[in-house]
């Protein structure tokens, strides 16, 4: 819990954590070359196209924000992002949560 500030910090944290877990993977397996002069980039690309997944637990109340009125705000996440993302439509058993899946 927290401001919505504090958690969309959390999740930027979040994603950053699994770009440098992905691009450490990349190097340890030979995929990828280290960074040179010890820096870690922000961004790491993926050479090998492998694709990653992440599930959210939005509330069901704020998921009409996420997917906008006939879904633009969703299709312009999704467009601006490169990623794909799947709202369900149904909450969690013995919830009010719903899921949102991203893969990218």
């Amino acid at each position: 819990t927290g401001t919505i500030e504090q958690i969309s910090q959390a999740y930027g944290n979040i994603a950053t954590t699994l770009m440098d877990a992905a691009r450490q993977a990349q190097i340890e397996s030979g995929i990828v070359p280290p960074p040179s002069g010890g820096k870690s980039p922000t961004s790491p690309t993926d050479p090998s196209g492998q694709k990653t997944m992440i599930r959210l637990l939005v509330s069901h109340n704020l998921m009409g924000s996420i997917i906008g009125r006939q879904g633009v705000r969703i299709k312009q996440i999704q467009d601006s992002s490169g990623t794909k993302m799947t709202a369900s439509k149904d909450m969690l058993p013995q919830s009010t949560e719903r899921t949102v899946e991203v893969q990218g």
